[in-house]
């Protein structure tokens, strides 16, 4: 006979209704409660360094576009340029001189760099030739010469004579291949990059001296040069002539 202690079977260990399974419910819910607030920190946190990420991205694409930006800028204007340095030096070919004698592979139509200046000076060949060939005396009148120190000993310019001097900020040495007193004066830069032919002519007129000045340059740092600073050859000749007509009309109404 079972009375109401008597374990009854299939339910040695269970539980009554009354008495649910309070520790396996209890367990579950508070597992899976724990798992949604993990997963939305993790969205939450991921969402944050998507953010952080797009904005990094938009900053970097816009860096990126000003840098181009830049680049076709710096571009166009180099290229305009190498346009506007091509255009002088086709102009100055045009007004070439066929009296000055320049020596082989520096004539005008042959070379990288070609410039092309003359005014008149109100004084005799012989006063203007004095203060040109007096080239250590340059600096004094004209300032961008500097530290003009002619080799072996001489006095003046003459052919053969070779000569170290700044110009446009660079040290050079220089050589006179050209020289017919009082009429034609000429020196040459030969290295590696940058082979140059300077000449100077005088022709008497009206009373005075036509002065032409024409420089021929050829090798890479002489288009680098033209490149950067395509007016800045004539001009320095330009300025060279205006001192030498105010130095020359000055001792020649001495």
């Amino acid at each position: 006979m079972l009375t109401d202690s008597t374990p009854r079977p299939g339910l040695i260990g269970a539980e009554t209704d009354s008495q649910p399974n309070r520790n396996f419910e209890g367990t579950s819910i508070g597992y899976g409660s724990d798992i949604y607030d993990r997963i939305e920190r993790i969205l939450v946190h991921q969402s944050r360094r998507i953010l952080i990420i797009t904005a990094e991205m938009e900053k970097a694409m816009k860096l990126t576009a000003l840098i181009v930006g830049a680049a076709l800028v710096s571009l166009a204007a180099f290229a305009a340029h190498a346009q506007e340095a091509s255009h002088l030096s086709e102009n100055y070919v045009r007004q070439a001189t066929p009296l000055i004698h320049w020596p082989q592979g520096l004539e005008p139509r042959d070379v990288d760099v070609f410039v092309h200046n003359e005014g008149w000076i109100k004084a005799p060949p012989e006063v203007v030739w004095a203060n040109l060939i007096d080239a250590t005396t340059w600096p004094s009148w004209y300032s961008n010469s500097a530290d003009v120190h002619l080799e072996g000993g001489v006095e003046r310019l003459a052919k053969g004579v070779r000569f170290d001097w700044r110009t446009f900020g660079f040290p050079i040495t220089s050589r006179v291949d050209v020289l017919e007193p009082n009429r034609e004066i000429g020196w040459s830069v030969e290295t590696p990059n940058f082979r140059v032919h300077h000449a100077w002519l005088l022709i008497p007129q009206r009373g005075g001296t036509r002065v032409i000045t024409e420089e021929s340059q050829k090798g890479a740092d002489a288009i680098k040069f033209r490149l950067e600073q395509p007016n800045a050859m004539y001009d320095g000749h330009d300025w060279w002539l205006s001192a030498l007509k105010a130095r020359s009309e000055r001792m020649s109404n001495n």
